[in-house]
């Protein structure tokens, strides 16, 4: 001990009250190599992981930002990897139902992201894994390399730990994980849902009989129905393919005998034990609640003159993206009206030694144009269009600089509409979900 800077006398013999003249009788102090020790963490290498049974499990994923009616967030792979039940229960750990204290896991990515799983879930029976291969191929850097977490029938944004560096026990009381921290739900288990793939949005159809068809799925639990129906019609039920794993989506299909005009393609689906849903709902922190007649498709239906069909497909924006959709559709008028009034030179229009003094005319071009793009943009958010919100946020930038170096010139006017452009950013910005990121 020397080697240390200090020195440390020997144990003594013989303690005040103890004695060691009895054979069998521990001694009073005991020596550093029988002195008990608890085993309070589990190291693993990848070649650990590897050298243990691996199971392959078809398993869908799901990203909390999908609204109702289905969304691009979703995928069913065939994955290998490890139970991580088996690991836990090596362990030690025991699920708060049977006494446990801890009933949260935190996943921590090397990137920095933690992401908190329930016990109680993984420890349910179901086929949670470390994951380290993907429909027959090893685990992809972009999804996970080296090892990945996957709990069915929970949201990534609780289950789905890209780049794992460590799992930590702890509790919902103790801890935030990332998103929780973002005032999403500490427990986000699945909804049920249904998506309409075909017809795709804006194809071209004939007359007559078109195969409608999607997926649906509620992980964990199954669906047992989907029915379709047009405009405000009955509701007809699909057909479904055969029963395939709890943990998957299920396929449905449905012929449609498309008449000539406009229509509307609504699904809605139940998962076993559960009756079918109701009306759309509005989002919350664990992810689109309501279960409602979803996706719509509106679809003009060919003539035998034309052969000519246009299929939309997609949902109405609601909550922030529905101001951000009215806003634009009110300051792009706003705009039109100010670069026509400036085009003709009107006397409401002055402005002396300005530095961003343009010929009137000039402005009034500029406003003009911005007015009809903030316009168009408008109507586009508010049919989900899928290029609206970015340009949304871009030309509500472009229209707040233009006006702000107007202002001279009528500020009043120009005080409002920048107004309008600063909620509009504001807007569109909030009503992004946690899409890559959260649905890990």
């Amino acid at each position: 001990m020397n080697g240390l800077g200090f020195s440390c006398p020997p144990p003594p013999n013989c303690r005040a009250g103890s004695t060691s003249k009895l054979p069998g009788l521990s001694s009073f102090t005991t020596t550093n190599r029988d002195f008990y020790r608890m085993a309070t963490a589990l190291t693993l290498s990848f070649q650990d992981l590897l050298d243990r049974p691996l199971l392959e499990r078809d398993i869908t994923t799901t990203c909390v930002s999908n609204e109702v009616g289905g969304g691009p967030y979703v995928g069913t792979a065939r994955w290998l990897g490890v139970r991580l039940a088996d690991l836990l229960h090596e362990a030690g750990v025991r699920p708060p139902s049977r006494g446990g204290p801890a009933d949260q896991l935190v996943a921590r990515s090397v990137d920095g992201m933690t992401i908190g799983t329930p016990v109680e879930t993984v420890l349910d029976g179901r086929d949670a894994l470390l994951a380290v291969g993907m429909n027959g191929e090893p685990l992809s850097f972009e999804h996970g390399f080296p090892v990945r977490m996957l709990v069915p029938g929970l949201f990534g944004y609780v289950s789905a730990c890209k780049w794992i560096q460590d799992i930590e026990l702890t509790t919902f009381g103790a801890y935030d994980a990332y998103w929780v921290k973002r005032d999403w739900a500490a427990k986000a288990p699945v909804k049920t849902e249904s998506r309409i793939d075909t017809p795709k949005p804006f194809a071209s159809l004939k007359v007559g009989s078109v195969a409608v068809a999607g997926v649906a799925w509620a992980q964990h639990k199954g669906v047992d129905r989907v029915e379709i129906r047009v405009d405000g019609g009955d509701w007809r039920q699909a057909e479904l393919a055969a029963v395939g794993p709890v943990d998957t989506w299920r396929q449905w299909w449905w012929q449609w005998d498309a008449k000539p005009g406009l229509g509307q393609l609504r699904s809605r689906r139940r998962r076993f034990g559960a009756t079918l849903a109701g009306e759309r709902g509005s989002p919350c922190p664990c992810g689109w609640v309501g279960t409602a007649p979803n996706r719509k498709a509106a679809v003009m239906a060919a003539t035998p003159d034309t052969g000519q069909q246009s299929v939309y497909n997609r949902k109405p924006a609601v909550g922030n993206a529905l101001f951000a959709g009215v806003a634009l559709t009110v300051s792009g008028p706003l705009s039109i009206l100010q670069g026509i009034t400036a085009i003709s030179r009107d006397r409401v229009f002055s402005s002396l030694g300005y530095a961003y003094r343009f010929d009137l005319t000039t402005w009034g071009w500029i406003h003009l144009v911005i007015g009809v793009a903030l316009f168009v943009t408008g109507v586009g958010i508010l049919l989900d269009m899928a290029w609206a919100r970015g340009a949304g946020i871009a030309l509500a930038g472009i229209s707040l600089i233009t006006q702000f170096m107007f202002v001279p010139y009528y500020p009043v006017w120009s005080i409002i509409v920048m107004t309008f452009d600063l909620l509009i950013v504001w807007s569109l910005s909030r009503s992004f979900h946690p899409a890559a990121s959260g649905g890990r």
